[in-house]
């Protein structure tokens, strides 16, 4: 074999195998997936206490937890600052209340290892979520890269009554559901519904987001007292890069050895050719 040809048909194997398998990792990427109702890793069960999830209340069924979230509201719902009327605590694994209209929902399809929980849990055999209240919840979370490009989250929750209060005849400072280290989501992280589960997802989250330490943080809203509750799993990617980058670089990495190729097979066909005239 021409060895030419040789050493540009290895050019093309080593450059392939380059793009291919070193481009997905020249950023550390990780998905973090946050789940309530867990008890030292693994789903709870009803009266259990959530070892993730901390709660800032004023244990007020109904009305709306606060005017528009501070700084200082964030630090109590990590149980940092809580004083006079403030309550504040670990949140409790809850039943899912099956006689509302509709019935909560048992579990979320989307994320079937979180938990119903509330800042109380009502009393044996039935460990409802009560008393009710409007209630912010904080979940801390890390990221392990040094260097965060890119980052985005969807979530899928069920809730009684709103999660936040983005909607119609219901008024509230803090319209917002979820928050990312202080700072709201979008407006599609907010509604009302125990049943079915409901979802919303953004991408370009990574401003919000630091190396190391973050807090979620969750807003549930009361409206009509007697019972409350919120069961909800998220994923959040960092640096995952998406597919069609991956294969238009490796495409173009082959593309370029390709090319590289032709010429070395051209410019070496004059000598094949002379070899067979000869011959």
């Amino acid at each position: 074999m021409n060895s030419k040809f040789t050493h540009s048909f290895l050019g093309i194997f080593a450059i392939a195998t380059l793009v291919t398998a070193v481009l997905p990792n020249q950023v550390q990427a990780s998905t973090i997936v946050l789940n309530s109702g867990q008890v030292s890793g693994n789903p709870g069960t009803p009266s259990q206490t959530d070892t993730n999830i901390t709660y800032w209340t004023l244990g007020v069924p109904v009305s709306p937890l606060s005017p528009p979230f501070t700084a200082a509201d964030f630090l109590k719902a990590q149980g940092i600052g809580c004083s006079g009327l403030d309550i504040c605590g670990s949140a409790k694994v809850v039943a899912d209340f099956p006689f509302a209209p509709p019935p909560w929902i048992p579990s979320l399809p989307s994320a079937p290892n979180a938990r119903w929980i509330n800042w109380e849990v009502g009393p044996s055999p039935t460990f409802y979520g009560s008393p009710a209240a409007s209630v912010l919840y904080a979940y801390p979370f890390t990221i392990p890269e040094p260097t965060i490009n890119n980052a985005a989250i969807e979530m899928y929750w069920a809730v009684d009554d709103i999660l936040g209060e983005f909607i119609p005849g219901f008024p509230d400072p803090n319209p917002i559901g979820v928050y990312i280290n202080g700072t709201p989501l979008s407006s599609s992280f907010s509604g009302a519904g125990r049943f079915p589960e409901y979802s919303a997802s953004q991408s370009g989250i990574e401003g919000l987001l630091n190396p190391g330490l973050n807090w979620l943080y969750v807003y549930q809203r009361d409206a009509g007292g007697a019972y409350s509750g919120t069961i909800f799993g998220a994923r959040i990617s960092v640096n995952v890069p998406e597919p069609s980058s991956i294969i238009g670089l490796a495409a173009l990495g082959t593309l370029g050895a390709g090319a590289t190729l032709k010429r070395q097979i051209k410019s070496s066909k004059p000598s094949e050719k002379e070899t067979t005239k000869v011959g």
